[in-house]
C-alpha cells in the first residue's frame, strides 16, 4: 500500500468507521437471530462517538436502527450546551435511520412537542410521563409549580410495543368479560388468571432521578439507566440496534449494553464524550464534568 493511501484512510472521519461497523453488527445481528444464543453485549458492540449525530445518524446504513431514544437540546435553559436543533435535518437523518417500524423516544415536554409534532416523518403515538422524586426549577418556585415529572413523546409503530408490567399487586381472582366498546367498535373477551400479581403498565413510570452526589453523573441534564432500560425493552429486542444522537453522559447506551441491545450514540463535547467513554468501560469518571 502506497504511502498516499495510508495517508487518505488516517484523515477518514470517524463516522465512516461507525457506518462499517454499524453495517457490521447488522450481519452479526442478523446471524444470532438465526441462532437460539443471545445477541453478545461485548464493548465493541457499543460505541460513543464524539461528534454531530445529526450528521452521524444521516451516514449509518438506512433502516438500521430499530430504536432512536434522544434527549434533545432545544433551549429551555441558559447552558451553553442547550441550543435549538435544526428540526428538519434530525427528523430526516431519524427518518433515514429508522427501521420501517422503527420507534422514536424523545425526551421533553409540551414546550419541545409543539416543535416538533409539526415536523414529524413518523406517527406521533403517544406520550408517557416519567413522575420524579425531586423537582427541578427552583429559582422559579414562587412564580410556577416546580416540575417532577418529564413526558416521553413516543412516534413510530403501534407494532413495535412490548407490554411491560408492574408487580406485587394484590392477587387477581379469576374472571371472564366479555365487553363492547363505543369508542373503539369491537368487542373483547378479557379473561384473567387467578393468583396473578402482575398488572400491565400504565402511562405514568415513577423512577428516581440522577442524584446531585452521584459518582458517575457527567451531564446537568443526565437521564436514569433504569428508565433508559425500561424504554429499551419496551421499544426494542434483544440484539437490535438503538441510537442517540446527542447521548450526553452515555446512559442510553449503558442501558442498552445491559439489555443486550447494541448501540451507537454521539457526543459533540470534548470533556463530555470523554467521560462518557470512561464509564462505559469501566474508567474512573469525573463529578459532573463541566458542571453547566
Amino acid at each position: 500500500m502506497t504511502d498516499r493511501r495510508v495517508k487518505q484512510r488516517r484523515r477518514r472521519p470517524n463516522v465512516f468507521k461507525a457506518a462499517d461497523l454499524i453495517e457490521a453488527m447488522g450481519k452479526r445481528r442478523s446471524r444470532d437471530r438465526r441462532g437460539s444464543s443471545p445477541m453478545a453485549t461485548s464493548k465493541a458492540s457499543h460505541l460513543i462517538l464524539c461528534g454531530d449525530g445529526i450528521q452521524g445518524l444521516a451516514r449509518l446504513p438506512a433502516q438500521s436502527v430499530s430504536l432512536v431514544c434522544n434527549d434533545p437540546p432545544w433551549a429551555a435553559t441558559k447552558a451553553k450546551w442547550d441550543r435549538e436543533l435544526d428540526w428538519g435535518a434530525w427528523w430526516a437523518a431519524i427518518d433515514h435511520a429508522l427501521t420501517p417500524d422503527g420507534v422514536l423516544v424523545v425526551y421533553g415536554s409540551v414546550r419541545l412537542a409543539l416543535k416538533i409534532i409539526p415536523l414529524a416523518r413518523r406517527p406521533f403515538l403517544y406520550d408517557i410521563v416519567w413522575k420524579k422524586n425531586r423537582g427541578t426549577n427552583h429559582l422559579n418556585a414562587k412564580n410556577q409549580p416546580m416540575r417532577k415529572h418529564e413526558l416521553l413523546l413516543v412516534f413510530g409503530s403501534l407494532r413495535s410495543y412490548t407490554p411491560q408490567f408492574t408487580y406485587g399487586h394484590a392477587p387477581m381472582n379469576p374472571a371472564t368479560r366479555i365487553s363492547s366498546s363505543e369508542l373503539y367498535g369491537r368487542e373483547t373477551v378479557t379473561s384473567t388468571v387467578a393468583g396473578v400479581t402482575h398488572r400491565y403498565q400504565g402511562s405514568v413510570l415513577e423512577m428516581d432521578t440522577v442524584a446531585n452526589d452521584t459518582k458517575a453523573r457527567i451531564h446537568s441534564s443526565q437521564k436514569p439507566v433504569p428508565l433508559n432500560q425500561w424504554i429499551i425493552r419496551a421499544f426494542s429486542k434483544p440484539g437490535d440496534l438503538v441510537a442517540d444522537p446527542t447521548c450526553g453522559s452515555g446512559s442510553l447506551i449503558q442501558a442498552a449494553r445491559l439489555e443486550g441491545r447494541q448501540a451507537i450514540g454521539w457526543e459533540s463535547d470534548v470533556a463530555k464524550h470523554a467521560a462518557a467513554q470512561a464509564w462505559l468501560h469501566g474508567r474512573d469518571t469525573p463529578l459532573f464534568a463541566e458542571r453547566t
